[in-house]
């Protein structure tokens, strides 16, 4: 018993030796307070630029923008790190001073890791004109109001449909990008009972209202950003004018109907005429209908009012952060906000099957239309930018308020649109509850 006591002890002092020579090894965290307009940043010397990717575009993409700041920047030079960035590798110091991760995952690295550095200083020390980035995947970046995440791209959610049926029903030419929530119900209820009886059934829509994109949209098509007070750390489903709920509750009615799938519990038959859809997946989806012999095209998401004036969707992306112990603060801020320029997307995403660049500059781009696949040139790809600048907004309720209040949220809606499609509760008093749910775990948060 002896020996095993000693022999923990001995482990115990080795682990916490060897904890601390790391931590004494360790570059201490960079202070970006006094970055501002006055501040003239040094862009020189050399950093390292963690990404790993197995795709050969994203490759080719990523030696292409290299090039570019390189050029732009002749006294810096970028070594490309390979491998893949994770939680250990920013906690032991590791990761390279730009790193890539998920839009999703910026508050679990600059909150609840400290591994971030903020960048809205450096914006003005650039004297950066940000105004012709989408401003949804701007504000992706930003977690109490810092920014520490810059996109490499920009990716909203619109939908793809069958041509050929809704052209067989008269009903195609009501769809345009500057459609509204109500023609959208209006022709799913046409297409399933105009196809009920018939043995290839069809409905409206695969509208995901687990989807955090999907749902945040709808949450905001009356009210805006005021269900979620980051200022007075509040969450509101059950507003005095019941504009949070409505859209929503308009979805549930039709999927009840049958004419809407909302995710799960779906009462449809057949297949859906509208498919949800982001950029990603158009090869996939095209090709699926050029397989079958269907005519089909794409369609930016509807906006909700009576004229389609509140116009919101969800837009998320993927993209880079600068670790917060870099030894080259200013060359890495240089590099990860050079994705913000039309310069270092042209130089990224330039290239035929590039995702969609988050620049208006380049919104009439071919290289993310997918030019080799002749066929698709006429398709309506001006769905994916439509009004990007004006009515995209943050996507994920991650990006939006405290994790721990966003996995609330994110979990407990599919319960919720389950629960209501089969009747266990109603939609007022299940989000009544998570309403109550989230303020009292946002009550007890104090550093957000």
């Amino acid at each position: 018993m002896k020996k095993i006591i000693k022999r923990t002890i001995v482990l115990l002092i080795v682990t916490l030796t060897i904890l601390g020579m790391v931590a004494c090894t360790q570059a201490p965290i960079v202070s970006v307070d006094h970055v501002d307009d006055s501040y003239e940043p040094n862009v020189s010397g050399e950093i390292t630029w963690t990404f790993y990717t197995n795709n050969a575009f994203e490759k080719k993409a990523a030696t292409s923008f290299i090039k570019a700041f390189e050029s732009a920047y002749p006294n810096a030079s970028v070594k490309h790190d390979s491998s893949p960035a994770d939680v250990n590798r920013v906690a032991g110091g590791t990761i390279g001073d730009v790193f890539y991760f998920l839009e999703t995952e910026t508050y679990k690295y600059g909150v609840v890791n400290n591994g971030l550095m903020p960048l809205e200083g450096y914006v003005s020390a650039f004297d950066m004109d940000l105004s012709d980035v989408y401003i949804g995947v701007y504000e992706v970046g930003k977690v109490d109001g810092h920014l520490y995440y810059v996109a490499r791209d920009y990716n909203s959610i619109c939908f793809d449909y069958n041509l050929s049926k809704l052209r067989e029903l008269n009903l195609d030419t009501r769809v345009t990008n500057d459609w509204t929530w109500g023609t959208l119900r209006d022709i799913s209820k046409i297409v399933t009972e105009a196809t009920a009886d018939e043995n290839e059934k069809y409905y409206g829509a695969n509208i995901d209202l687990t989807y955090s994109p999907v749902y945040v949209t709808f949450f905001e098509s009356g009210v805006g950003s005021t269900w979620c007070d980051t200022e007075e750390k509040k969450i509101t489903f059950n507003d005095e004018n019941g504009q949070t709920l409505k859209a929503i509750k308009e979805c549930i009615e039709d999927a009840l109907a049958g004419y809407i799938n909302p995710g799960t519990s779906s009462r449809t038959q057949g297949d859906s005429i509208f498919k949800y859809l982001v950029h990603p997946n158009v090869l996939d989806h095209g090709k699926r209908y050029d397989s079958a012999g269907i005519d089909w095209d794409m369609v930016a998401f509807p906006g909700f009012g009576e004229n389609g004036e509140n116009r919101r969707f969800g837009c998320g992306s993927s993209g880079f952060g600068v670790y917060n112990r870099t030894q080259n603060q200013d060359t890495a801020a240089a590099f990860a906000l050079y994705f913000f320029t039309e310069e270092g997307q042209l130089a990224y995403n330039g290239q035929p099957g590039a995702s969609v660049p988050l620049v208006g500059a380049l919104k009439d781009s071919d290289s993310w239309r997918y030019p080799n696949e002749t066929n698709w040139v006429d398709k309506n790809w001006d769905a994916f930018v439509y009004e990007a600048h004006t009515a995209s907004i943050v996507g994920e309720v991650v990006n939006r308020m405290p994790y721990e209040v966003a996995e609330i949220i994110d979990t407990e809606m599919r319960f919720i649109i389950d629960n209501v499609m089969n009747g266990r509760t109603s939609i007022d008093d299940a989000f009544m509850k998570l309403e109550t749910k989230c303020n009292e775990k946002w009550s007890t948060l104090i550093d957000y």
